[in-house]
């Protein structure tokens, strides 16, 4: 049985191992189980899961949220049944790595699972989705490299 009210964030050290369609797929999964999605944009840098929903240029973002310009519940556009999507755009300066839980706080009993895209970079907006999150789900491919990255953040 899932556990709901739960706050999923997709990470990776690396970017194009597949963090994005990942966290766009699980949140369709889930949504197909009946279950109350919200997947949000943390990737400030490069936003794009939006794009995975045909979401090209979203005029209200979690940029806007951020900047107390409008309510997180009015940025939230309906997808489909159970899947919502809250879109982010470019921040040039980035936000406070505590200002994306406080954000998301009230949709925590809104919907059974909130899924965090992360930038893949460990930063400021990484550290967002690690803070604003109740699991982290660690994306990666099993390149030498990309594994060893992998582990030597995770350790540190």
């Amino acid at each position: 049985m899932l556990v709901k009210n739960k706050t999923f964030g997709i990470i990776s050290i690396k970017g194009g191992v597949g963090k994005t369609t990942v966290s766009a797929n699980l949140g369709i999964a889930l949504s197909q189980f009946g279950k109350k999605v919200l997947l949000v944009d943390a990737d400030f840098s490069s936003p794009s899961l939006g794009i995975h929903f045909g979401l090209l240029k979203p005029i209200k973002t979690l940029h806007q949220v951020f900047k107390d310009k409008i309510t997180v519940h009015e940025a939230i556009h309906e997808y489909a049944e159970n899947l919502d999507l809250l879109p982010s755009s470019l921040i040039a300066n980035k936000p406070n790595p505590y200002l994306l839980k406080e954000k998301l706080a009230p949709l925590k009993e809104i919907y059974d699972f909130i899924i965090i895209d992360s930038s893949p970079t460990l930063n400021d907006e990484m550290l967002a989705t690690i803070v604003a999150s109740d699991e982290i789900f660690v994306v990666t491919s099993p390149d030498y490299p990309t594994l060893s990255a992998t582990l030597h953040a995770v350790k540190t």
